[in-house]
């Protein structure tokens, strides 16, 4: 995360306030696993709740990109459908099966956000590749992260004592995958020494 947000904030003026979230959300994702290193026991609280945090500012970094006609019910279902589910999981229990629900129903919406904005930006003009990077892997890691997710509930179920082993693997290389690419996107951006104006409509 670190060199990504340190390439983020030296593409910071050349990003727009959309694009911006994504270099907080890396900030917030440091100060999640700071927070998280230095609890004694289970931290899966505050990850749950930095999963709210996550999912808003990925989700806003590229709502603009929905086409406009849709994108007051994209938001709707999206946000909406999102917060019904993660607030159900905090009634039943944060470390339950419903929390990691909410969690594959949040990948399912910036997969699909993510890639509508790439096929946007595409079949447009004024390509920016850095932007085309970021979205991109986005969009590959949320993807991932479903099959994950599935992955590890099943598990909980038949093989519990591998499960911590295989979700620090698994997301491990993910994570360090997309932060890399993220970094990448950010000096892309940096390099073209412009400012982003793209905001489709």
């Amino acid at each position: 995360m670190i060199p990504g947000m340190i390439t983020g904030l030296l593409a910071w003026n050349q990003l727009t306030k959309f694009t911006r979230l994504l270099v907080i959300q890396l900030g917030m994702g440091i100060l999640a696993n700071i927070l998280a290193s230095c609890m004694n026991g289970p931290n899966g609280d505050i990850f749950n709740y930095y999963m709210v945090t996550d999912f808003t500012l990925v989700f806003l970094a590229a709502v603009n990109f929905i086409p406009k006609k849709f994108r007051l019910y994209f938001v709707c279902l999206g946000f909406g459908g999102f917060f019904a589910i993660w607030i159900s999981s905090l009634i039943i229990g944060t470390q339950g099966f419903i929390a990691s629900v909410a969690l594959i129903y949040a990948c399912f919406v910036l997969a699909i956000e993510y890639f509508f904005g790439m096929v946007e930006m595409f079949f447009e003009k004024d390509f920016i590749p850095g932007l085309f990077i970021l979205f991109l892997i986005t969009f590959i890691y949320y993807c991932g992260i479903i099959p994950i997710f599935s992955f590890l509930h099943y598990l909980q179920i038949h093989e519990i004592r591998r499960t911590q082993w295989v979700f620090n693997t698994t997301i491990g290389v993910l994570s360090a995958i997309r932060y890399l690419t993220v970094a990448i996107g950010f000096y892309v951006i940096r390099a073209q020494k412009k400012e982003l104006y793209y905001a489709p409509e």
